[in-house]
């Protein structure tokens, strides 16, 4: 178990490298790719574990290891795509435009990639990650694990918070908007001159958004370009829209 804590922490970090370094190539700037605030991506880590569990064994078939990652990972991308959307109400990333996608929670490119990776990661990447895991005392290596996995809950719990507040946000919001068309569809052609537009209401609205939304929230919204809002996503487009065109003109 203490060895497998190791690698999930681990292959966290070199995941969130490789996100951060993908972002990179994209946007030519440094984005804090993932879910959390802090420098792991846990499905990497799930991922590299279930890897080293159920098919490291058949690692002297380069086939069978290549086959049986992209089913494993394919699943996993799948399974925590649709939990966080239908917890939080958000799609993290939308595989939607690609070939070959299923809900546009995975694709074949992208689970091909996947598959090539654990390979690469099966045979060159983990022997050096064993021998260093392995290397390290263990009674100074689970005082570090106990650690690093209190931050990483810490991190979860405030994430989690931040999420549920964007989303108590954005329903305060549509219900706002809603009031406006509501009231601009009942009295809109008898008092419209001398009534103010609703687009007016609007912009204002969006700038009281753009002046509450916290540091944590941005984050998330430049974490995940294609993030999209299951509930409010007309709200939160623009929402995301103004963070985007602020940190430009930044």
């Amino acid at each position: 178990m203490y060895v497998y804590l190791c690698y999930f922490l681990i292959y966290s970090f070199l995941g969130w490298c490789v996100e951060v370094c993908y972002a990179a190539l994209n946007t030519k700037k440094f984005i804090n790719r993932g879910f959390l605030n802090g420098p792991y991506c846990p499905i990497y880590g799930a991922g590299v574990i279930t890897i080293m569990y159920f098919v490291y064994p058949f690692k002297n078939s380069l086939i069978v290891l290549f086959i049986f990652s992209v089913i494993l990972t394919s699943l996993i991308e799948f399974l925590t795509g649709f939990i966080l959307e239908k917890a939080f109400h958000y799609r993290w990333w939308d595989y939607s435009k690609e070939h070959f996608n299923l809900g546009g929670y995975i694709c074949l490119k992208f689970s091909i990639i996947w598959g090539l990776a654990c390979v690469f990661v099966t045979e060159i990447v983990h022997p050096g990650v064993r021998d260093i895991v392995l290397w390290i005392p263990k009674s100074f290596g689970e005082v570090i694990l106990g650690i690093l996995y209190l931050l990483m809950i810490i991190d979860f719990v405030v994430t989690v918070k931040t999420v549920l507040k964007l989303n108590a946000r954005m329903e305060k919001l549509q219900m706002i908007v809603d009031d406006i068309h509501k009231f601009s569809d009942k009295l809109g052609n008898k008092v419209s001159s001398d009534f103010l537009d609703v687009e007016e209401k609007i912009e204002k609205l969006n700038s009281k958004r753009e002046k509450e939304i916290s540091w944590l929230e941005k984050r998330i919204i430049h974490s995940f370009p294609e993030m999209k809002s299951t509930k409010y996503n007309n709200i939160f487009k623009d929402i995301r829209s103004k963070v985007f065109e602020k940190n430009k003109k930044a």
